[in-house]
């Protein structure tokens, strides 16, 4: 009787089925052959049955991936639904395009954060303290757009050569309600002056009187309370802010303006768009100066300047919303740039604000709408020469905001 063949790996490999093998223990094979048997075949044999590849199904695959994606996403919708619930977001007061959100816990009740009634930014200060009490009623009906003209208190002789010259439509052959121009003035100390004011609203019905104290440190409460005030009372399709040093080409502004009825997110002037103009003063002997806990940023955002400045109405109600969640600082042309900013409305440069008044031949009036540097005692001449170009540069006025 011959040696038994003992079966290699490479037969093990090739010819053993793995669901039908049968493993035949040393005791059995010692039982059938006469000569020992090396074991380590045996072992070999066993880890190469049991250890034998599992190969996973696609399919099985796929409907895993296809649990995890589910689990996961309906996580984070739970987890997300809660920050919402409980942790209302609020943004910072100083101006940046890359917003941080802060998360800070809502309560209900009677907690003080009850007071904010579910906003998403936190007050930084109230303008209803601001108001006064102006009537509403004093607002013509039908106007197309509207002057707010910031003035002193002092500066009777400006307003009033103001509403005898430009700000009278009639005198350019237009609709007495065709525009209308109201004056921002804040609260004084002299009751003589007070008593004057009073007087001159009663003659006139076209002063916006704010209860702040007026003074150069809070232009930007004053033109805010006359955008308030605007928003509340006087729906003009346009507002167009500007100083009482400032002439306004009101006839060229209102023949454009009827050209663009439908223009919106409009925020028109004499952009400021380099840095170095644009720079914070820190300086406290400057009235410029804004202190670093009123603004933060070292520049800035391009704003256009206060000289004058013309807003669809649409902008209007967005940074008067907006405003009592950023912190106010003194500079007013650059606050309202930075109101803009937050509601993204970019500042559209134009050529027809110019920031002097001097220098231009007799058609330039037929294209200028804004310019500075013209006190009282110059404002009829200038209203003249705008008199006299419609006669001489006929045909001359273009219709485009630039």
């Amino acid at each position: 009787m011959g040696t038994p063949k003992v079966p290699t790996m490479h037969h093990l490999q090739h010819e053993a089925n793995p669901l039908k093998c049968q493993i035949t223990t040393p005791d059995e094979l010692s039982d059938q052959t006469e000569s020992p048997i090396d074991t380590k075949y045996i072992v070999s044999l066993q880890v190469q049955s049991v250890m034998r590849r599992h190969r996973t199904s696609p399919k099985v695959i796929l409907k895993a991936s296809i649990t995890s994606v589910l689990a996961i996403t309906i996580g984070f919708i739970v987890l997300y639904t809660f920050l919402l619930k409980y942790f209302p977001p609020t943004v910072p007061y100083h101006s940046s395009h890359k917003s941080r959100i802060k998360l800070i816990p809502k309560f209900g009740g009677s907690s003080k954060f009850a007071a904010m009634e579910n906003h998403y930014y936190s007050l930084k200060w109230n303008i209803s303290e601001i108001l006064g009490n102006t009537p509403g009623n004093i607002c013509k009906s039908g106007i197309e757009f509207l002057i707010l003209i910031v003035s002193a208190p002092k500066n009777k002789q400006s307003r009033q050569i103001i509403r005898e010259t430009w700000c009278n439509p009639v005198l350019y052959k237009h609709s007495e309600n065709a525009w209308q121009c109201l004056f921002l003035i804040g609260k004084v100390e002299s009751s003589d002056l007070q008593d004057s004011l009073q007087e001159e609203f009663k003659s006139f019905r076209d002063i916006i009187s704010g209860s702040y104290t007026d003074s150069y440190r809070n232009l930007s409460l004053k033109v805010m309370q006359g955008f308030h005030w605007a928003s509340r009372y006087c729906p003009a399709k346009f507002i167009l802010k500007t100083d009482d040093d400032c002439f306004v080409h009101t006839h060229n502004l209102y023949n454009i303006i009827i050209h663009h009825q439908d223009a919106n997110s409009l925020y028109m002037g004499h952009v400021q768009s380099d840095p170095k103009q644009r720079r914070v003063i820190r300086d406290q002997n400057s009235r410029w100066h804004v202190l670093k806990e009123e603004y933060e940023e070292e520049t800035y955002p391009p704003y256009v300047s206060g000289v004058g400045y013309l807003l669809s109405a649409d902008v209007v109600k967005k940074v008067v919303n907006i405003s009592q969640y950023i912190k106010i600082i003194p500079n007013e042309d650059a606050y309202m740039g930075i109101l803009a900013q937050e509601v993204n409305i970019p500042p559209t440069i134009s050529a027809r604000f110019q920031l002097s008044s001097s220098g231009w031949s007799m058609c330039n009036y037929m294209y200028l709408l804004v310019f500075h540097r013209v006190d009282y005692n110059r404002q009829r001449e200038v209203f003249d020469k705008t008199l006299q170009a419609l006669h001489e540069c006929k045909n001359t006025q273009k219709l485009t905001w630039n």
